[in-house]
């Protein structure tokens, strides 16, 4: 009953039936004034609820009112947070997560507890307490591990719908490992294996793959063996447990969510996905979906989002397209396999998407960004040319492939190659690659059969058919109903007003009138 006598013991306000009722501040004030009896008695309700002598409803107030009072710890008053470390705040929080009841029994309180071990290794760097981080980052594979045992329970554990607390201890853990050790947390870890886990089967606040922070092992230079420690999590955790099929369906989605009205991006998920691919087995599931094609769809909306970007955005859009150039290089190197062996049965890549991947690598080029990709651009473009149309070549490669590539360079070629020249205009004096870029693409054109002059009279035609706002997915596509005439300057089409006013960023500068 010494224990009821603690429970007796915390405020009134945490003995309300009504949680709207209890101000954290009081936790926080009776924290502050004696932090290692505050402790103690959240220890002493722990051991209460598992004998069944109290409702966990205590336990659970108590919990979330620590773990809000840890989020921000240098807001606490002096000395509070190297008291509660010094009398075992970790060891609880970690303790309670290892026991055997804890995705059943505390369910209730689960998220809660591990939101506060993510806070205090976040808090850990916060406080600059190294001791106590390399401590918990000593047991992280115990609490990792045990995670992972228990996956299947996370997602009834779990049921914020706007970010996952296992998502956040990952991140926050994954961020300690490579603050305190110096690079990323591996395998051993069992980080990866949970932050995967997340990434599939959590929800993700507008669609930033925080948790994904947790597998930036796969490109960590500094990882030893990494190349074998790689292949071996790609063999047994993402094929073998997860499904290398649904860990790419879970991709292709992710690419599908991403909005540009939203502030997230691909950049976690594509360098991911580009390393895992690479594994034997997963790339035939790779070739067996069309994930190279959502990963162009991707991108073009990107490039077509419709707004002034800045220079910090562009780089960002770059990147994404930067890390999308292994899986390229991985359908063109299969390619030319197997125009080697002259078997072209498993081939599914579609020669348009092939284009429109080069395009826009060619596009963000043009806006200034500043890693230069030009040969990677300038060699496809030699060789993609040179295998549709050389004659030793053509009675192997598929006609669907070649007619792709011819669809995808109409549709491509002229608005590209535009671009190209606008940006050698801001460029002022573009460099010896620059200038070569811009001769590579304008030969793959001619080289597929196209004239500038027809072209341009072509595109014309057909600009009247199409809705002028290149987010729009009729900007490429004849829309079943003919787009309306801009009224301000007769030189544009839209499909409606939601479309007139998307584009008006861009469209004002020629247009000159306002929308009514």
């Amino acid at each position: 009953m010494e224990q009821l006598k603690a429970l007796s013991m915390l405020p009134r306000s945490l003995r309300a039936n009504d949680t709207s009722q209890l101000p954290d501040q009081l936790f926080k004030a009776e924290l502050e004034e004696n932090p290692a009896d505050t402790l103690q008695r959240i220890r002493d309700l722990y051991a209460a609820e598992s004998r069944g002598e109290c409702d966990g409803l205590y336990l659970s107030m108590t919990l979330l009112h620590l773990e809000w009072a840890l989020e921000f710890p240098q807001e606490l008053a002096v000395g509070v947070w190297s008291t509660l470390m010094k009398h075992g705040l970790a060891e609880m929080y970690i303790g309670a997560v290892l026991a055997e009841d804890f995705f059943t029994h505390y369910k209730a309180s689960a998220t809660t507890i591990v939101r506060g071990l993510a806070n205090l290794a976040d808090g850990c760097l916060e406080m600059k307490d190294i001791e106590s981080a390399k401590f918990m980052l000593s047991r992280c594979s115990e609490v990792f591990e045990t995670i992972w045992e228990h996956r299947h329970a996370l997602k009834h554990a779990d049921t914020d719908p706007n970010e996952s607390a296992f998502a956040y201890i990952v991140f926050h853990f994954s961020n300690a490992h490579h603050v305190i050790r110096g690079y990323t947390a591996g395998p051993d870890t069992y980080i990866p294996h949970v932050a995967l886990y997340c990434w599939m089967h959590l929800p993700i606040q507008d669609n930033r793959d925080h948790a994904l922070r947790g597998m930036r092992f796969v490109s960590d230079p500094k990882r030893t063996s990494s190349k074998q420690t790689l292949s071996g999590f790609t063999q047994t955790v993402v094929i073998d447990t997860l499904g290398g099929d649904a860990v790419l369906s879970r991709f292709e989605q992710h690419l599908e969510t991403i909005t540009n009205d939203k502030p997230a991006d691909a950049i976690e998920v594509l360098g991911v996905m580009s390393c895992l691919v690479k594994h034997p087995a997963m790339y035939k599931t790779f070739q067996s979906r069309d994930t190279f094609r959502r990963i162009v769809e991707y991108l073009n909306r990107r490039i077509r989002s419709g707004t002034e970007l800045v220079a910090l955005e562009i780089e960002k859009r770059w990147t994404e397209w930067e890390l999308s150039l292994p899986h390229f290089e991985l359908v063109t190197e299969d390619l030319s396999n197997a125009l080697t062996n002259k078997d072209m049965s498993h081939v599914t890549l579609r020669g348009e998407d092939a284009v429109m991947f080069l395009a826009r690598g060619a596009e963000w080029v043009s806006r200034r960004v500043t890693r230069e990709k030009h040969h990677q651009i300038e060699y496809a473009l030699r060789i993609y040319g040179f295998w549709a149309t050389a004659p030793e070549w053509r009675a192997v490669f598929p006609r669907r492939l070649v007619d792709g590539l011819i669809r995808g360079t109409r549709q491509e070629w002229l608005p590209t190659l535009d671009a190209l020249r606008a940006g050698a205009y801001r460029i002022h004096r573009p460099g010896e690659s620059y200038s070569n870029l811009v001769a590579a693409w304008t030969t793959f054109g001619t080289t597929l059969g196209l004239d500038e002059g027809k072209e341009r009279k072509r595109l014309e035609n057909e600009k009247r058919k199409l809705c002028s706002y290149q987010s729009c997915r009729f900007s490429r596509a004849v829309p079943e109903v003919a787009p309306m005439i801009c009224k301000g300057c007769g030189d544009a089409w839209y499909c409606g007003r939601d479309c007139q006013r998307g584009d008006w960023k861009v469209h004002k500068q020629a247009c000159g009138k306002r929308l009514k």
